[in-house]
Protein backbone atom coordinates (compact mmCIF):
# COMPACT_ATOMS: atom_id res chain seq x y z
CA UNK A 1 0.00 0.00 0.00
CA UNK A 2 1.28 3.35 -1.10
CA UNK A 3 2.71 5.46 1.91
CA UNK A 4 4.15 8.87 2.33
CA UNK A 5 6.14 10.57 5.13
CA UNK A 6 4.51 13.88 6.68
CA UNK A 7 6.85 16.34 8.94
CA UNK A 8 6.43 15.18 12.08
CA UNK A 9 4.36 17.99 13.89
CA UNK A 10 1.53 17.70 11.42
CA UNK A 11 1.75 13.90 11.16
CA UNK A 12 1.76 13.41 15.09
CA UNK A 13 -1.45 15.68 15.43
CA UNK A 14 -3.05 13.89 12.70
CA UNK A 15 -2.01 10.62 14.49
CA UNK A 16 -3.43 12.01 17.90
CA UNK A 17 -6.50 12.96 16.49
CA UNK A 18 -7.26 9.80 14.22
CA UNK A 19 -6.77 7.70 17.84
CA UNK A 20 -8.73 10.07 19.51
CA UNK A 21 -11.90 9.99 17.36
CA UNK A 22 -11.78 6.30 16.99
CA UNK A 23 -12.09 6.09 20.59
CA UNK A 24 -14.76 8.80 20.95
CA UNK A 25 -16.91 7.12 17.99
CA UNK A 26 -16.67 3.80 19.90
CA UNK A 27 -17.54 5.19 23.36
CA UNK A 28 -20.43 6.88 21.63
CA UNK A 29 -21.45 3.20 19.93
CA UNK A 30 -22.25 1.80 23.30
CA UNK A 31 -23.13 4.51 25.17
CA UNK A 32 -25.72 7.70 24.77
CA UNK A 33 -28.13 8.82 22.66
CA UNK A 34 -26.26 6.95 19.30
CA UNK A 35 -25.61 3.72 20.65
CA UNK A 36 -26.17 0.99 19.26
CA UNK A 37 -29.70 -1.13 19.10
CA UNK A 38 -31.01 -3.92 17.26
CA UNK A 39 -34.44 -3.92 17.00
CA UNK A 40 -36.43 -7.92 17.33
CA UNK A 41 -38.71 -8.39 14.54
CA UNK A 42 -42.66 -8.67 16.20
CA UNK A 43 -46.06 -9.77 14.70
CA UNK A 44 -49.27 -8.66 16.41
CA UNK A 45 -51.65 -11.55 16.07
CA UNK A 46 -55.62 -11.20 15.91
CA UNK A 47 -57.16 -9.73 18.74
CA UNK A 48 -59.69 -12.15 20.56
CA UNK A 49 -62.36 -10.03 21.65
CA UNK A 50 -65.99 -10.10 23.08
CA UNK A 51 -68.77 -7.80 22.88
CA UNK A 52 -66.96 -5.87 20.13
CA UNK A 53 -67.22 -5.77 16.52
CA UNK A 54 -65.47 -6.45 13.67
CA UNK A 55 -65.31 -3.17 12.30
CA UNK A 56 -63.87 -2.44 15.83
CA UNK A 57 -61.31 -5.09 16.14
CA UNK A 58 -59.75 -4.12 12.64
CA UNK A 59 -59.12 0.01 14.67
CA UNK A 60 -58.15 -1.20 17.69
CA UNK A 61 -55.51 -3.91 15.86
CA UNK A 62 -54.23 -0.96 13.33
CA UNK A 63 -53.84 1.20 16.41
CA UNK A 64 -52.08 -1.54 18.67
CA UNK A 65 -50.01 -2.21 15.84
CA UNK A 66 -48.89 1.48 15.47
CA UNK A 67 -48.23 2.24 18.42
CA UNK A 68 -46.25 -0.83 19.26
CA UNK A 69 -43.74 0.05 15.80
CA UNK A 70 -43.67 3.66 17.84
CA UNK A 71 -42.21 2.07 21.00
CA UNK A 72 -39.24 2.13 18.89
CA UNK A 73 -38.50 -1.42 20.62
CA UNK A 74 -39.16 -3.55 17.83
CA UNK A 75 -39.24 -4.04 14.19
CA UNK A 76 -43.17 -4.75 13.76
CA UNK A 77 -43.79 -7.37 10.95
CA UNK A 78 -47.41 -6.97 9.77
CA UNK A 79 -50.00 -10.38 9.83
CA UNK A 80 -51.53 -9.26 6.52
CA UNK A 81 -47.89 -9.43 4.43
CA UNK A 82 -47.38 -13.18 6.46
CA UNK A 83 -50.36 -14.20 4.87
CA UNK A 84 -49.68 -13.15 1.66
CA UNK A 85 -46.59 -14.89 2.20
CA UNK A 86 -48.25 -18.12 2.78
CA UNK A 87 -50.45 -17.61 -0.29
CA UNK A 88 -47.93 -17.46 -2.43
CA UNK A 89 -45.36 -19.83 -1.34
CA UNK A 90 -48.41 -22.61 -0.51
CA UNK A 91 -52.17 -22.32 -2.16
CA UNK A 92 -53.39 -24.94 -0.44
CA UNK A 93 -53.38 -22.94 3.15
CA UNK A 94 -56.29 -21.16 3.52
CA UNK A 95 -55.97 -17.10 3.66
CA UNK A 96 -56.56 -16.77 7.41
CA UNK A 97 -54.36 -19.50 9.01
CA UNK A 98 -52.81 -16.58 11.24
CA UNK A 99 -56.35 -15.70 12.67
CA UNK A 100 -55.74 -17.81 15.88
CA UNK A 101 -55.07 -16.38 19.69
CA UNK A 102 -53.95 -19.58 21.71
CA UNK A 103 -50.30 -19.12 22.84
CA UNK A 104 -49.36 -22.73 21.33
CA UNK A 105 -50.38 -22.37 17.65
CA UNK A 106 -48.92 -18.22 18.17
CA UNK A 107 -45.75 -19.69 19.30
CA UNK A 108 -45.46 -22.08 16.94
CA UNK A 109 -46.31 -20.17 13.90
CA UNK A 110 -43.71 -17.20 15.23
CA UNK A 111 -40.74 -20.01 15.00
CA UNK A 112 -41.96 -21.15 11.62
CA UNK A 113 -41.66 -17.42 10.65
CA UNK A 114 -37.99 -16.99 12.54
CA UNK A 115 -39.62 -14.09 14.28
CA UNK A 116 -38.02 -13.22 17.55
CA UNK A 117 -41.14 -11.82 19.53
CA UNK A 118 -45.10 -12.59 18.93
CA UNK A 119 -47.88 -10.33 20.39
CA UNK A 120 -51.16 -11.36 21.70
CA UNK A 121 -53.72 -9.38 23.03
CA UNK A 122 -57.49 -9.57 24.38
CA UNK A 123 -60.26 -6.99 24.23
CA UNK A 124 -63.44 -7.07 25.35
CA UNK A 125 -65.89 -4.91 27.07
CA UNK A 126 -69.51 -2.89 26.04
CA UNK A 127 -70.61 0.95 24.98
CA UNK A 128 -69.24 1.69 28.58
CA UNK A 129 -65.95 0.30 29.05
CA UNK A 130 -63.37 -1.53 26.85
CA UNK A 131 -60.33 -3.44 28.39
CA UNK A 132 -57.25 -4.11 26.46
CA UNK A 133 -54.49 -6.87 27.71
CA UNK A 134 -51.60 -7.25 25.50
CA UNK A 135 -48.52 -9.79 26.25
CA UNK A 136 -45.57 -10.24 24.35
CA UNK A 137 -43.66 -12.81 24.54
CA UNK A 138 -40.11 -14.27 23.29
CA UNK A 139 -40.13 -16.73 20.83
CA UNK A 140 -37.11 -18.22 21.56
CA UNK A 141 -38.63 -19.87 25.33
CA UNK A 142 -42.11 -18.75 24.87
CA UNK A 143 -41.52 -16.24 28.40
CA UNK A 144 -43.32 -12.79 28.55
CA UNK A 145 -41.38 -9.90 28.29
CA UNK A 146 -44.44 -7.43 28.68
CA UNK A 147 -47.66 -7.64 30.10
CA UNK A 148 -50.08 -4.56 30.09
CA UNK A 149 -53.67 -4.10 30.88
CA UNK A 150 -55.50 -1.16 29.95
CA UNK A 151 -58.99 0.17 30.36
CA UNK A 152 -60.83 2.84 28.78
CA UNK A 153 -64.05 4.74 28.57
CA UNK A 154 -64.94 2.84 25.73
CA UNK A 155 -63.47 2.39 21.55
CA UNK A 156 -63.31 6.34 20.96
CA UNK A 157 -61.49 6.40 24.13
CA UNK A 158 -58.74 3.75 23.39
CA UNK A 159 -57.85 4.91 19.87
CA UNK A 160 -57.59 8.13 21.30
CA UNK A 161 -55.14 7.24 24.03
CA UNK A 162 -56.99 7.80 26.59
CA UNK A 163 -58.21 6.17 30.07
CA UNK A 164 -61.63 6.13 31.48
CA UNK A 165 -60.38 9.62 33.62
CA UNK A 166 -59.27 11.15 30.42
CA UNK A 167 -55.79 10.33 31.18
CA UNK A 168 -52.86 8.84 28.73
CA UNK A 169 -52.62 5.14 28.54
CA UNK A 170 -48.88 5.10 28.04
CA UNK A 171 -49.14 2.48 25.91
CA UNK A 172 -45.90 3.18 23.91
CA UNK A 173 -44.27 3.68 27.47
CA UNK A 174 -45.78 0.74 29.02
CA UNK A 175 -44.73 -2.01 25.91
CA UNK A 176 -40.80 -0.60 25.15
CA UNK A 177 -38.31 -2.39 25.69
CA UNK A 178 -34.15 -2.27 25.98
CA UNK A 179 -33.24 -2.64 22.70
CA UNK A 180 -29.50 -2.82 23.56
CA UNK A 181 -27.75 -4.83 20.28
CA UNK A 182 -25.04 -4.59 17.62
CA UNK A 183 -26.94 -4.87 14.20
CA UNK A 184 -24.82 -5.52 10.04
CA UNK A 185 -24.57 -1.91 9.70
CA UNK A 186 -23.17 -1.34 13.33
CA UNK A 187 -20.17 -4.38 12.28
CA UNK A 188 -19.80 -2.00 9.45
CA UNK A 189 -19.20 1.10 11.58
CA UNK A 190 -17.08 -1.17 14.10
CA UNK A 191 -14.89 -2.10 11.04
CA UNK A 192 -14.44 1.71 9.70
CA UNK A 193 -13.95 2.66 13.18
CA UNK A 194 -10.74 -0.19 13.75
CA UNK A 195 -9.53 1.21 10.59
CA UNK A 196 -9.65 4.59 11.74
CA UNK A 197 -7.00 3.41 14.66
CA UNK A 198 -4.91 2.34 12.37
CA UNK A 199 -4.45 4.98 10.32
CA UNK A 200 -3.41 7.10 13.80
CA UNK A 201 -1.20 4.26 14.82
CA UNK A 202 0.70 4.42 11.18
CA UNK A 203 1.00 8.43 11.09
CA UNK A 204 2.78 8.13 15.09
CA UNK A 205 4.78 5.26 13.24
CA UNK A 206 5.84 7.92 10.69
CA UNK A 207 4.09 6.58 7.79
CA UNK A 208 0.33 7.64 6.95
CA UNK A 209 -1.24 4.77 4.22
CA UNK A 210 -2.69 7.12 1.89
CA UNK A 211 -4.72 4.59 0.29
CA UNK A 212 -6.66 3.67 3.50
CA UNK A 213 -7.75 7.27 4.25
CA UNK A 214 -9.22 7.15 0.10
CA UNK A 215 -11.38 4.12 1.89
CA UNK A 216 -12.02 5.51 5.32
CA UNK A 217 -13.30 9.00 3.45
CA UNK A 218 -15.77 7.01 1.03
CA UNK A 219 -16.95 4.52 3.29
CA UNK A 220 -17.74 7.41 6.10
CA UNK A 221 -19.54 9.44 3.35
CA UNK A 222 -21.35 6.18 1.99
CA UNK A 223 -22.89 5.25 5.61
CA UNK A 224 -23.12 8.95 6.28
CA UNK A 225 -25.77 9.60 3.19
CA UNK A 226 -27.16 6.19 3.62
CA UNK A 227 -28.58 7.35 7.39
CA UNK A 228 -28.89 11.29 6.55
CA UNK A 229 -31.76 9.64 3.96
CA UNK A 230 -33.10 7.05 5.96
CA UNK A 231 -33.61 9.79 8.55
CA UNK A 232 -36.22 11.56 5.95
CA UNK A 233 -38.42 8.30 6.21
CA UNK A 234 -39.72 10.33 9.47
CA UNK A 235 -41.50 12.47 7.01
CA UNK A 236 -43.80 9.67 5.99
CA UNK A 237 -47.08 9.21 7.89
CA UNK A 238 -47.96 5.39 9.07
CA UNK A 239 -49.23 4.43 5.72
CA UNK A 240 -46.41 5.18 3.81
CA UNK A 241 -44.17 3.94 6.34
CA UNK A 242 -46.16 0.83 6.31
CA UNK A 243 -46.10 0.69 2.30
CA UNK A 244 -42.74 1.38 1.86
CA UNK A 245 -41.64 -1.19 4.27
CA UNK A 246 -43.72 -3.97 3.53
CA UNK A 247 -45.21 -4.03 6.95
CA UNK A 248 -41.60 -3.95 8.36
CA UNK A 249 -41.53 -0.65 10.35
CA UNK A 250 -38.25 -0.08 10.68
CA UNK A 251 -38.17 3.57 9.43
CA UNK A 252 -36.63 6.96 11.33
CA UNK A 253 -38.67 8.33 14.64
CA UNK A 254 -37.30 11.86 14.28
CA UNK A 255 -36.02 13.80 10.36
CA UNK A 256 -33.99 16.13 12.71
CA UNK A 257 -33.15 13.68 15.51
CA UNK A 258 -31.87 11.13 12.82
CA UNK A 259 -29.84 13.65 10.81
CA UNK A 260 -28.19 15.16 13.77
CA UNK A 261 -26.50 11.40 15.03
CA UNK A 262 -25.42 11.39 11.45
CA UNK A 263 -23.80 13.78 11.45
CA UNK A 264 -22.32 13.39 15.56
CA UNK A 265 -21.03 9.35 13.93
CA UNK A 266 -19.31 9.73 11.21
CA UNK A 267 -19.14 13.71 10.84
CA UNK A 268 -15.59 13.34 13.00
CA UNK A 269 -14.66 10.90 10.60
CA UNK A 270 -14.95 12.64 7.57
CA UNK A 271 -13.75 16.33 9.03
CA UNK A 272 -10.32 14.24 10.46
CA UNK A 273 -9.50 12.22 7.15
CA UNK A 274 -10.55 14.96 4.83
CA UNK A 275 -8.09 17.73 6.32
CA UNK A 276 -5.29 14.93 6.10
CA UNK A 277 -6.09 14.24 2.71
CA UNK A 278 -6.49 18.45 1.81
CA UNK A 279 -2.65 18.89 2.66
CA UNK A 280 -1.64 15.93 0.81
CA UNK A 281 -3.66 17.35 -2.27
CA UNK A 282 -1.65 20.41 -2.18
CA UNK A 283 1.46 19.27 -1.16
CA UNK A 284 1.86 16.77 -4.24
CA UNK A 285 0.13 18.79 -6.60
CA UNK A 286 2.89 21.27 -6.26
CA UNK A 287 5.84 19.20 -6.42
CA UNK A 288 3.87 17.68 -9.98
CA UNK A 289 5.18 19.10 -13.26
CA UNK A 290 2.50 21.23 -15.68
CA UNK A 291 2.64 19.05 -18.24
CA UNK A 292 2.70 15.41 -16.42
CA UNK A 293 -1.06 15.50 -16.56
CA UNK A 294 -1.73 11.74 -14.84
CA UNK A 295 0.39 12.35 -12.21
CA UNK A 296 -0.89 15.66 -11.62
CA UNK A 297 -4.42 14.06 -11.41
CA UNK A 298 -3.54 10.91 -8.83
CA UNK A 299 -3.40 13.67 -5.79
CA UNK A 300 -7.36 14.73 -6.88
CA UNK A 301 -8.78 11.43 -7.71
CA UNK A 302 -10.83 11.07 -5.21
CA UNK A 303 -12.63 14.64 -5.44
CA UNK A 304 -12.89 13.88 -8.63
CA UNK A 305 -14.52 10.78 -8.31
CA UNK A 306 -17.04 13.00 -5.82
CA UNK A 307 -17.25 15.47 -8.30
CA UNK A 308 -18.34 12.92 -11.22
CA UNK A 309 -20.93 11.03 -9.22
CA UNK A 310 -22.46 14.11 -7.68
CA UNK A 311 -23.21 15.37 -11.34
CA UNK A 312 -24.09 12.19 -12.71
CA UNK A 313 -27.17 12.36 -9.99
CA UNK A 314 -27.96 15.84 -10.47
CA UNK A 315 -28.48 14.87 -14.22
CA UNK A 316 -31.85 13.13 -13.11
CA UNK A 317 -34.24 14.53 -10.70
CA UNK A 318 -33.09 15.59 -7.55
CA UNK A 319 -33.31 17.53 -4.82
CA UNK A 320 -32.04 20.44 -6.79
CA UNK A 321 -34.27 20.07 -9.94
CA UNK A 322 -36.91 17.91 -10.42
CA UNK A 323 -36.64 18.28 -13.90
CA UNK A 324 -33.07 17.10 -13.47
CA UNK A 325 -30.13 18.65 -15.04
CA UNK A 326 -29.60 16.65 -18.11
CA UNK A 327 -26.75 18.12 -19.68
CA UNK A 328 -24.65 17.60 -16.65
CA UNK A 329 -24.93 14.28 -18.55
CA UNK A 330 -22.46 15.18 -21.14
CA UNK A 331 -19.88 15.79 -18.60
CA UNK A 332 -20.69 14.32 -15.51
CA UNK A 333 -18.51 11.05 -16.19
CA UNK A 334 -15.12 12.94 -17.95
CA UNK A 335 -13.76 13.24 -13.82
CA UNK A 336 -13.99 9.50 -13.27
CA UNK A 337 -12.74 8.55 -17.11
CA UNK A 338 -9.45 11.09 -15.72
CA UNK A 339 -8.79 9.28 -12.93
CA UNK A 340 -9.32 5.71 -14.02
CA UNK A 341 -7.32 6.27 -16.95
CA UNK A 342 -4.32 7.81 -14.30
CA UNK A 343 -4.68 4.97 -11.45
CA UNK A 344 -3.41 1.64 -10.99
CA UNK A 345 -6.40 -0.92 -11.59
CA UNK A 346 -6.70 -1.77 -7.59
CA UNK A 347 -7.11 1.85 -6.69
CA UNK A 348 -9.38 2.32 -10.45
CA UNK A 349 -11.80 -0.21 -9.00
CA UNK A 350 -12.24 1.04 -5.96
CA UNK A 351 -13.07 4.72 -7.70
CA UNK A 352 -15.30 2.78 -10.01
CA UNK A 353 -17.12 1.34 -7.39
CA UNK A 354 -17.22 4.59 -4.63
CA UNK A 355 -18.58 6.27 -7.89
CA UNK A 356 -21.41 3.89 -8.44
CA UNK A 357 -22.18 3.69 -4.56
CA UNK A 358 -22.41 7.55 -3.90
CA UNK A 359 -24.35 8.14 -7.24
CA UNK A 360 -27.02 5.39 -6.12
CA UNK A 361 -27.42 6.93 -3.10
CA UNK A 362 -27.84 10.59 -4.45
CA UNK A 363 -30.51 9.37 -7.15
CA UNK A 364 -32.57 7.54 -4.72
CA UNK A 365 -32.46 9.97 -1.83
CA UNK A 366 -37.03 10.72 -2.70
CA UNK A 367 -37.03 6.80 -0.99
CA UNK A 368 -37.06 8.67 2.22
CA UNK A 369 -39.68 11.73 0.93
CA UNK A 370 -41.98 10.41 -1.20
CA UNK A 371 -45.46 10.35 -1.17
CA UNK A 372 -47.21 7.10 -1.51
Amino acid sequence: MKTESMNRTPRIVFGIACIAVAALELALCFRGPIAFDRKPSLVLFPIFSYGISDEEIEEVTGYLERELALTNSYAIVSRKFIEEYYIRTDPDRRRHTLDTVTFSEAHRISRELELERFAIATLWGDAAYVTLTVAIRSVRDGEVIRSERFVTGGIPDLLAGKDGGGDPLRIRELLSVETKGIGFTDYLVLGLLMLQVMIGTAALMGKVPSALVEIVITSSLVLFLFAYIHALSANMDYVQRYIATNGGLRLAQSTAKEQLFAVLRFGPLLIVNSAFHLIRMVREGRDVRFGDIPRRIVPFSLPMVFVSAFMFSMSFPSFVSLRGLAPLAWVSLVPLFLVLIASKPPMAIFYGVSFGTIQALLVNYWHGTSNY
